[in-house]
């Protein structure tokens, strides 16, 4: 599942993903594949929250 900011938008949601394969002490990372074509992704900030 790849998560998708909208050009003229600063934000996204992404709800429903799953993470059994993830244990206590281990690291979560984040590929960025894109940043936009005028701020080249400037002040971006990734937030992850478990429930």
């Amino acid at each position: 599942m790849s998560p998708t900011i909208a050009a003229g938008t600063n934000t996204t949601r992404t709800t429903g993903m799953t993470a059994a394969g993830i244990a206590v002490g281990d690291y979560v990372t984040v590929d960025v594949d894109q940043t936009g074509s005028t701020a080249k992704g400037s002040d971006l900030a990734v937030q992850i929250t478990v429930a």
